[in-house]
């Protein structure tokens, strides 16, 4: 097996820091379902959506802040931590199911994280690696997992064995 350490060239280091533009932000917030439950602060992304002519620089520059300074507002990332119901009436906690609602804000800077990340991934993540890669899966390893444990299952010369390493 190749040994590597994975490494991103200089020009996408300067990408990843680089100032964040309007278009960035823009694309991010429209990338957005519009009618996702708000955050805190009671917003969803619809409002952006439709008032980006008005609210898209001031949410810029508090976007544009964060990345440069690497400081928040503090209430910008604030979440809300809500058990859904999984089954009717639920009696126990393993009949809910926690989900954590974001800021529209705080979600455009992740947004915008992801969006830089994703090109350079495939660069970074091993090629056994089986999430965050689009066209791979948890699923793909447990299937050869799988397959590997049959064969040596079912295999008729002893001494065969099987080993997980992560």
């Amino acid at each position: 097996m190749e040994n590597r350490t994975p490494s991103i060239s200089k020009a996408d280091r300067l990408l990843l820091v680089s100032p964040v533009t309007l278009e960035e932000v823009q694309c991010a917030v429209m990338a957005m379902q519009s009618f996702k439950a708000p955050g805190s602060d009671r917003f969803q992304a619809l409002f952006y959506k439709q008032y980006w002519s008005i609210v898209g620089e001031d949410l810029h520059q508090m976007v544009a802040k964060a990345f440069r300074e690497g400081r928040y507002h503090p209430n910008m990332l604030d979440i809300l931590l809500v058990l859904i119901p999984k089954v009717d009436n639920p009696s126990h906690l393993n009949e809910l199911r926690p989900i954590s609602l974001c800021n529209v804000a705080y979600k455009v800077i992740t947004k915008v994280l992801v969006n830089r990340l994703r090109p350079l991934l495939s660069e970074l993540v091993g090629p056994l690696q089986g999430s965050f890669i689009l066209g791979r899966g948890m699923g793909d390893n447990i299937i050869l997992a799988h397959e590997v444990m049959h064969t040596i299952y079912n295999h008729k010369k002893r001494g065969r064995f099987g080993s997980n390493q992560d």
